[in-house]
């Protein structure tokens, strides 16, 4: 299958291989002369391996004129065949949520395959999903070093994303943690994101999704790949048409959408969702530099019971 259809007239072109091939056949003429019966023996000894050896160099010369043009005419596969031989760019762009949401604590690092103490958090203990987050991101990079091709990796957290959008004179790379840089074996080229922590406000991932969509439109790798790490909690989608939007902007880029989930781990529960509703101070004479007795009010969003 062919993205470029209309190209497909460029395979009349592998009979020019075969038509030069024969034209030399053609052109040589037979000429008697006295030495001639010596290299006629020496001919005949060789006919087979001369004859083999041109049909071999026909066929490559066929073989490489189907491929340039199979390329050009954007075969399916295609692609595949160049990483194959280390000549692909992959363009890898993070939407990274950073926000509130993220602080919720889940249980151990998860299924990222992080290694302990990876983004502060050993595993096995609780975590909040922003700590699966990072883990995730850190695997991610540490696969890409070892895949063969060149890899570029972008990441951009959402709130950084928001206060660009914000500002009518900001750039997509702006609002990038990291952006476009190759990825290597060096654990450091991440250090800095690994040391962020979930903001404390509530972000909205279409800006950042948008601004990631100009920079993998901006970028001139042969692949490209948009991961929106997220909770995906319910508040943030609840409006789905604004995000739908922004992924389809994403896809015309032709990115491969991939979505990376640091809450669900196969628990059919919803996490622990504590909020304060209400602070009042006790009714009693205030002083400065006294403590004061406060009542709160914690109210349980969780489907769960949750214990002091």
């Amino acid at each position: 299958m062919l993205l470029y259809p209309s190209l497909a007239a460029g395979f009349l072109f592998i009979g020019v291989p075969l038509l030069v091939h024969l034209i030399n056949l053609l052109r040589h003429r037979r000429t008697q002369w006295a030495a001639m019966d010596f290299l006629l023996a020496s001919y005949r000894k060789q006919r087979r391996w001369i004859v083999l050896r041109q049909l071999l160099l026909l066929l490559t010369r066929i073989a490489v004129a189907a491929l340039l043009i199979a390329v050009l005419a954007g075969l399916i596969g295609g692609r595949g065949l160049i990483g194959a031989i280390g000549g692909q760019t992959t363009h890898h762009v993070i939407v990274l949520d950073d926000s509130y949401s993220m602080r919720q604590r889940v249980s151990g690092v998860g299924n990222s395959g992080a290694a302990a103490g990876e983004s502060g958090v050993e595993s096995g203990r609780d975590a909040t999903a922003y700590d699966r987050a990072l883990s995730a991101i850190a695997s991610l990079v540490r696969n890409l070093s070892n895949d063969e091709g060149v890899h570029q990796l972008t990441v951009m957290r959402a709130s950084r994303a928001s206060m660009v959008s914000d500002n009518e004179k900001g750039t997509a790379d702006a609002a990038a943690d990291l952006a476009a840089q190759t990825v290597t074996g060096d654990a450091r080229q991440v250090e800095r994101l690994m040391s962020t922590r979930a903001s404390t406000l509530r972000t909205d991932l279409v800006s950042a999704i948008d601004l990631a969509s100009d920079l993998l439109n901006a970028n001139p790798a042969d692949s490209k790949r948009l991961y929106v790490v997220s909770d995906f909690s319910r508040r943030d989608w609840q409006s789905p048409r604004r995000m739908a939007v922004s992924l389809e902007k994403a896809k015309k880029t032709g990115a491969d959408i991939r979505m990376i989930d640091c809450v669900e781990s196969g628990a059919t529960s919803s996490p622990r969702n504590l909020a304060i509703t209400d602070l009042a101070p006790e009714p009693d004479v205030w002083v400065a530099g006294v403590p004061v007795m406060m009542n709160v009010t914690v109210k349980n969003y969780s489907d769960a019971e949750v214990k002091n």
